[in-house]
């Protein structure tokens, strides 16, 4: 067809964008196939393969998904044309593979899929969501691959944790909605429920973190140790934009948390239909707490899943809300290799302190401290151990207030030996007294160093400007102070920065003894454990999982 060559190669490629985008974004350009196949020479100019084309599948990469958050976080030089023409294919081939329904097929290509679509989801936009959803049927077949993984606890399984369970138990929590866990079959529920329950209270077993790459000193351990199932599974690789990046793989404990403690608030909601709002009876309160409880963890993800958006505001990205979770898992990007040992974390410890600011309502789980301890003493618990395991749900209120240093000479020292985490890095055998001046300040004493410490106020709305927290102004060290007004008690901790882990205990400090940890998860929900014992050589640690989410202000008292 000598005619076709006459037009200029420019105007078919016009043609064949047109043609990609005419079809809408609900599933892969499948129109452009036969114009691809028209000839050799139409072939040459369209077909994905010849390097010269890489812009025009870059463009398409663009129309279907979501090119910002990757362009900010892996950078311009790893997303050029040719990197998103490659993962163009990379990911309409994982949904397709998805789509198929198949929940049996290669457990490699299957980890890398699941991991793939954890990632879309950590960088959606709503597009990548709407793909995920609508064209790859990912919740039918996230569900299915779940029970599969967590619902038959016939042998050890329930004891294992690598990158497929993990990632699962994540894609499986973003994409739940209050709807879909308030309404989800009772059987399936329940066959969840005790499926993800080892993770969440196995402490001992699962770690809640992901490996250490800083000077902060942790009695906690890490993936690396023998103490978790993980072992050498700590990193994971993946093609990613026609490079292979290597990323933590994510905690299985904290999502664990969350889907045990949602499911558990959904179960009241179900059956509360019939509850009068206006009566005070415990019984509604207890409900109102799991109603927020799950407004407050599964913020905004009914929206994120159907993509559809309340907000006014266009600028809103809620890729913005997973940035300090995809921090957490980078690996300084690295194309080859293991790990590596060192490199700055890319948490944003200003966002970090602004969040975390104000008013905290959840609920902490305290296990039956025999069958706790039996459990812990046991090498394999079986799996009605821990179905017979008695939980007492008691809520947790906390008002959060922030204090940081600018200066290190000014700073209270931090422990760099021994227990690390138990005290949240607090200096050992020393005496804190703490007075809050009228300008604010807070100042601790250092007896041991025989030195006074000093924290200017955090304040969320001057943050930035007159009298705030000026946009260059460094922060060296953050001071929690937490006053719990359900038991009328004060908590003081600090915030490890490289990562943005929290660390809370009880005043007057006790190493080791009623300590709360965790991290903030798409910047609204605050999951981690609670840890009592007699002394930092305990190993009878009594542990148990928490769940706090933000609240706008304090309830009211009749």
């Amino acid at each position: 067809m000598p005619q076709l060559t006459r037009i200029p190669s420019d105007i078919w490629h016009r043609i064949f964008l047109y043609l990609a985008e005419s079809v809408g974004t609900s599933g892969p350009p499948s129109t452009i196939i036969p114009m691809v196949l028209v000839n050799r020479w139409m072939h040459s100019i369209l077909c994905i393969c010849s390097a010269g084309n890489s812009h025009l599948y870059a463009n398409i990469f663009d129309d279907y998904f979501d090119s910002r958050s990757p362009r900010l976080r892996l950078g311009y030089s790893r997303t050029t044309s040719s990197a998103r023409a490659a993962e163009l294919i990379n990911r309409f081939s994982s949904m397709a593979r998805i789509r198929q329904g198949d929940i049996h097929y290669d457990g490699n290509l299957i980890t890398q899929d699941v991991f793939r679509c954890f990632f879309m989801l950590l960088e959606s936009d709503w597009k990548n969501a709407k793909l995920l959803m609508g064209y790859a049927r990912l919740r039918d077949f996230t569900y299915r691959l779940a029970v599969s993984q967590f619902g038959d606890n016939d042998d050890d399984s329930h004891l294992q944790s690598d990158a497929l369970r993990a990632c699962l138990l994540w894609v499986l929590w973003m994409i739940s909605s209050n709807g879909s866990l308030i309404f989800e079959d009772e059987p399936l529920a329940i066959r969840l429920q005790d499926g993800v329950l080892p993770y969440a209270i196995s402490a001992w077993l699962f770690n809640d973190y992901p490996p250490l790459r800083n000077p902060y000193p942790s009695d906690v351990g890490t993936y690396s140790e023998s103490r978790t199932t993980t072992g050498s599974q700590s990193f994971y690789s993946i093609p990613m934009f026609s490079h292979l990046v290597t990323f933590v793989i994510p905690p299985i404990s904290p999502v664990a948390i969350l889907s045990f403690c949602a499911r558990a608030d959904a179960c009241l909601l179900r059956y509360s239909h019939n509850a009068d709002p206006s009566n005070s009876h415990p019984g509604n309160e207890s409900i109102d707490r799991a109603r927020r409880m799950l407004s407050s963890s599964v913020a905004g993800l009914e929206e994120f899943s159907s993509h559809t958006s309340s907000h006014a505001d266009p600028s809103y990205r809620p890729s913005n809300q997973f940035q300090d979770d995809w921090a957490r898992l980078q690996c300084t990007f690295q194309t080859s290799g293991g790990p590596s040992e060192t490199g700055s974390s890319a948490i944003n410890t200003r966002r970090l302190i602004t969040l975390l600011s104000g008013i905290w309502e959840g609920r902490i789980e305290h296990p039956n401290y025999s069958q706790y301890m039996a459990l812990r003493d046991s090498q394999r618990p079986s799996p009605s151990a821990y179905e017979s395991l008695f939980m007492t749900s008691l809520p947790l209120l906390f008002q959060l207030t922030i204090f940081y240093s600018s200066s290190a000479e000014e700073s209270l020292r931090l422990n760099l030996e021994g227990d690390g985490i138990l005290n949240a890095w607090f200096p050992p055998d020393y005496e804190v007294e703490i007075n809050y001046m009228r300008s604010g300040e807070l100042r601790i004493w250092d007896r041991a160093e025989n030195k006074m410490a000093r924290y200017s106020p955090f304040v969320p709305e001057l943050a930035s400007g007159f009298l705030g927290l000026a946009e260059d102004e460094k922060i060296d060290d953050v001071i929690i102070i937490g006053n719990s007004t359900a038991h009328d008690t004060r908590y003081i901790g600090r915030v490890r920065l490289s990562d943005g882990l929290i660390v809370l205990l009880r005043d007057p400090i006790q190493t080791g003894r009623e300590l709360l940890r965790g991290y903030i998860h798409h910047s609204d929900v605050f999951v981690g454990r609670w840890r009592t014992a007699a002394s930092p050589a305990d190993a009878d640690n009594w542990e148990g999982p928490f769940v706090l989410g933000h609240r706008d202000e304090l309830p009211r008292t009749s």
